[in-house]
């Protein structure tokens, strides 16, 4: 693999010729005190911490990793309707879960479980009403169906595999899912813009060949719905062909390394990014930094010299940026 270090050179030789992806400026730029929500899948995560750590006004993934596009929108919806399906609330292992949310969502009591949902969903409202951008990623078009309501749920918590059907969405059912959560979205706040993007998290617990063809429906899927205020960032183009290589993964083959977030990361800042927010951006880092750095003597004079020059630059920034918050 070029990775290797005595293949080093070679790689070094063929950086000019990596085939670069192009990405268009966005119709809108985003500034820090821009209200922001991802949706979606595991990559958002690493997104939305991304811009949490950055100090950008961020809600990340309030239900939790969502892959397909129909869990996605049926949580907006009960959001909007402040309801949830009770059919498919299971008792398991000793907790209460919802087969339509991530497993953060557990409680021994069902009561506070869905006391827990309702303020969620409540905090969503309140945002959506003034939240510019919203990125949502699709992780995979390979969902299961509950026998039991004959619904497609987002997490089977490991109940038996007996009560699932599994599946794969058609383009036909992803555009319908797609239309029908930008409608609930826009029925909140009309001047939203949504960025959509394919997660190159890749999905091989059933093979690499269902893998590939979730992800082309979910390609195919996206395109078919873009228009007025629906943009798309190539977030899978950027790994897949542009850094095409597995050293930007993870041991386990499958997420993304940091390194190639990092590249994902300045794709997007350029795509969307204010000057002002990619200049603070730069002087943020600077300060986190210095938060990270542990002093092995705290009371000596040069750490303690060390301790104010951090503190004078993040009183600084406060006072030019007074959203800010450093604690």
């Amino acid at each position: 693999m070029i990775r290797e270090s005595g293949n080093l050179e070679l790689w070094k030789s063929m950086k000019d010729q990596i085939s670069r992806i192009k990405i268009d400026p966005a119709a809108f730029l985003l500034d820090h005190p821009s209200n922001i929500l991802t949706l979606g899948s595991c990559f958002s995560d690493s997104i939305g911490n991304r811009l949490k750590r950055l100090k950008f006004a961020v809600s990340s993934n309030p239900f939790g990793t969502l892959f397909n596009p129909i869990s996605i929108a049926r949580n907006v919806r009960d959001a909007i309707n402040l309801s949830h399906s009770e059919e498919h609330l299971v008792f398991h292992d000793g907790l209460w879960k919802s087969l339509d949310l991530h497993s953060d969502f557990c409680h021994p009591s069902k009561e506070k479980l869905l006391l827990q949902l309702q303020r969620t969903q409540e905090d969503l409202i309140d945002r959506l009403k003034t939240v510019q951008v919203v990125f949502i990623t699709l992780g995979s078009a390979v969902v299961f169906r509950y026998t039991k309501s004959g619904e497609i749920i987002a997490n089977n918590h490991k109940l038996p595999s007996k009560e699932f059907q599994q599946e794969l969405l058609g383009i036909e059912e992803i555009q319908h899912a797609l239309t029908s959560l930008f409608e609930k979205l826009r029925g909140i706040n009309s001047k939203i813009h949504i960025v959509l993007s394919l997660s190159p998290v890749r999905h091989l617990a059933k093979g690499a060949i269902l893998n590939q063809r979730s992800k082309a429906r979910l390609l195919e899927g996206i395109h078919s719905v873009l228009g007025d205020r629906i943009h798309y960032f190539p977030a899978y183009e950027l790994i897949l062909d542009e850094l095409r290589d597995y050293r930007y993964y993870k041991d386990d083959l499958v997420h993304p390394s940091d390194q190639a977030v990092d590249s994902v990361w300045d794709g997007l800042m350029d795509y969307c990014f204010s000057s002002t927010s990619k200049e603070l951006i730069f002087e943020i880092e600077q300060v986190l930094k210095m938060q990270e750095h542990r002093t092995q003597h705290p009371k000596a004079p040069s750490s303690i010299q060390f301790q104010e020059v951090r503190q004078q630059k993040i009183e600084g920034l406060i006072q030019r940026f007074p959203h800010l918050n450093f604690d």
